[in-house]
């Protein structure tokens, strides 16, 4: 099966080095700005900084239902709107020694209509917005800022991976 894939909020814990370097605030909240309105350019200077993202650790369970998902044969497709530059996130994938198909890379605002291009059995997201923007199957991994959604979600990889495995020996 072809899964496309998120980095931020699905693999790794992005929100959790910027609450340790902004502070806590209301994670209900997806958008960084509304959580934090009165430190737009830390916002900016930590999203758009290379050392940002090599600072990330994985979401716990990530590598292991990564290392499964692959091991049974699954392509697995990251797509991210990281404002990096791609290498940054390809050597991110290759410390964690993360085995994956491929990686797209690009704006956030075309990242949906990228998503249904690559014809994925199975997208996995965070944002309640991109996922119902995809209209596929979507999970939505299950984070305070998409309990609104009333798309599928999903609390843990180990929870990711039955589903997918099931899915897949049903379309045998």
């Amino acid at each position: 099966m072809r899964l496309a894939i998120d980095l931020d909020g699905v693999v790794c814990n992005f929100d959790a080095y910027i609450t340790k370097k902004l502070g806590e605030c209301d994670h209900s909240l997806y958008s960084l700005e509304a959580r934090y309105p009165d430190k737009l350019k830390e916002i900016q200077r930590l999203v758009t900084h290379r050392r940002t993202y090599s600072h990330l650790y994985p979401i716990p369970g990530a590598l292991w239902g990564l290392d499964q998902l692959y091991k049974a044969g699954h392509k697995i497709l990251f797509c991210t709107a990281r404002p990096i530059e791609y290498r940054v996130t390809e050597q991110w994938l290759a410390n964690f020694k993360i085995q994956y198909f491929d990686l797209y890379q690009g704006k956030r605002e075309e990242k949906a209509a990228f998503v249904r291009t690559l014809n994925p059995d199975v997208v996995i997201e965070d944002s309640a917005d991109i996922a119902e923007d995809i209209g596929l199957d979507v999970i939505l991994y299950s984070q305070p800022w998409n309990q609104e959604s009333k798309l599928p979600k999903m609390k843990d990889w180990v929870e990711i991976v039955d589903y997918i495995q099931d899915k897949d020996s049903s379309n045998r």
